[in-house]
């Protein structure tokens, strides 16, 4: 009876409320939300790179010569801006936010801006667990091909601030 009363009155000592429900995506959004409060303890380098009509600078944050961020701000000229978060643990992509005024083609109109924002989680095996896109504040259609672009695109920053002749600036203070 003891072990019975025992079993029954303990509580669930974990850090969070049992009550609080938590997205597939909940880890991945820590990552990000712990690397945001370490970044001005973090080296910074910068770069950019012009392709076309657009001109992308970017911002990447290191522990060391481990990459746990990069910031991208690309400029499309007349077709919009997007502002994107690649967060990495190691060399994998864990969450991924971007955000902008761009122009989008719909459906037979003419193309209009809009604001678009895309959220993606990712499992320590690079699987999707969760993901959000939206635009002007609606849910949006989201395929593959837009998730397999932000872990190639996460990837080839990776890559070039891993090559970048930039020169790594110290840590905000």
């Amino acid at each position: 009876m003891v072990v019975l009363l025992t079993s029954c009155s303990r509580r669930d000592t974990g850090t969070g409320d049992s009550a609080v429900v938590r997205g597939p995506g909940h880890a991945a959004r820590q990552i990000a939300i712990t690397v945001d409060r370490e970044r001005t303890k973090l080296t910074q380098k910068k770069w950019s790179v012009t392709a076309h009509d657009s001109v992308s600078t970017l911002t990447g944050f290191a522990a060391g010569d481990t990459l746990r961020l990069i910031r991208e701000v690309l400029d499309l000229g007349a077709k919009g801006q997007e502002a994107s978060r690649y967060y990495f643990v190691g060399p994998q992509l864990r969450y991924f936010e971007s955000e902008g005024d761009l122009m989008v083609p719909n459906a037979g109109k003419p193309e209009a801006k809009h604001r678009v924002r895309l959220v993606l989680a990712f499992d320590q095996r690079g699987a999707t667990v969760e993901a959000t896109h939206t635009m002007d504040g609606q849910t949006a259609p989201l395929d593959s091909v837009r998730i397999q672009h932000a872990q190639v695109r996460a990837s080839e920053l990776a890559r070039q601030w891993a090559t970048s002749p930039a020169t790594a600036l110290a840590p905000n203070r």
